[in-house]
């Protein structure tokens, strides 16, 4: 039986192939690198999530109200005798259970 492909159209289904085998093994080693590099990052949850970071007021502060930070709207709670009104920007410092502590941010800080 005669093949139904000439040479060069054989030739050529075999380079795509093989091209294709190359692309796919080096895309599957790529994504074993980079899980392997994510596996060996270290986690920050708990108090230190959001040591010294920066935020939004959402509601006003006076003590409690809602803060943005890192994307998240959290509680917080201001100073006593410190209100802060919404909009400003606050420093968190601490963490109380589901609240954020927080004092006023201040570029020299």
């Amino acid at each position: 039986m005669e093949s139904m492909m000439t040479g060069a159209w054989s030739d050529a289904v075999s380079s795509l192939a093989l091209g294709m085998a190359v692309i796919t093994v080096l895309f599957f080693i790529a994504v074993i690198i980079g899980l392997w590099m994510i596996r060996n990052t270290q986690t920050f949850h708990g108090d230190l999530e959001f040591a010294k970071a920066r935020a939004y007021v959402f509601k006003d502060l006076d003590p409690e109200g809602l803060i943005k930070v890192q994307g998240e709207i959290w509680n917080a709670i201001a100073p006593e005798n410190c209100p802060i009104v919404t909009g400003e920007r606050v420093r968190v410092v601490g963490r109380q259970g589901m609240y954020l502590l927080v004092e006023p941010y201040n570029k020299q800080n």
